[in-house]
């Protein structure tokens, strides 16, 4: 759900849910304190997203998946709550079991080599070149973003917004508006 969302749409959910709980804290400002942002444009918003699970306990099935997923670079870390009653109050006893508090270091480390070997597996190989062609002009031998980037300018150049892109293609926030003319 927050990997699509935009970083106001994020903004606007963690209003409302300070405001259920009478918490009058700024979101904005506490969402860009949180992500360690002077600007919301200082990083990309919910390109990575953590995934935190909860419960009394997992079964094999899950752990597997979880350590599998992680494997792949998807960020997700278990917790195994335990609750418990002390005289007239309840402690509830937290233990992450994944990955373990003493390995964390090591498989980070160790999931940081695998992406950046199959990063550059992925990438030394594609130096695929395309052509772009409208009625009026041909531009040649162009990498992947810049036929896409000639493809936008074409399609805005006829009267088609941004914002009937995105919503054409399914997707929001793939732009960013600003004020001024470009050259």
């Amino acid at each position: 759900m927050v990997s699509r969302m935009t970083f106001d749409e994020a903004v606007e959910a963690y209003k409302g849910y300070l405001a259920k709980r009478g918490n009058n804290t700024d979101a904005r400002s506490a969402l860009l304190e949180f992500l360690g942002w002077a600007d919301p444009a200082d990083g990309r918003f919910a390109d990575d997203v953590r995934i935190v699970l909860a419960a009394a306990d997992f079964g094999p099935e899950v752990t597997s998946t979880v350590l599998w997923l992680n494997d792949r670079d998807v960020d997700i870390t278990c917790f195994r709550l335990q609750p418990y009653s002390l005289r007239d109050t309840i402690v509830l006893d937290v233990q992450q079991i994944i990955p373990l508090p003493e390995a964390a270091i090591y498989q980070i480390q160790i999931r940081q080599k695998q992406r950046e070997t199959r990063g550059a597996a992925s990438h030394a190989g594609d130096r695929t070149r395309y052509d772009f062609a409208t009625s009026d002009a041909r531009q040649t031998s162009l990498a992947k973003r810049d036929v896409v980037l000639a493809m936008v300018r074409h399609i805005v150049s006829t009267g088609v917004t941004p914002q009937q892109i995105e919503a054409a293609a399914g997707r929001r926030g793939i732009f960013v508006s600003l004020e001024g003319n470009m050259e």
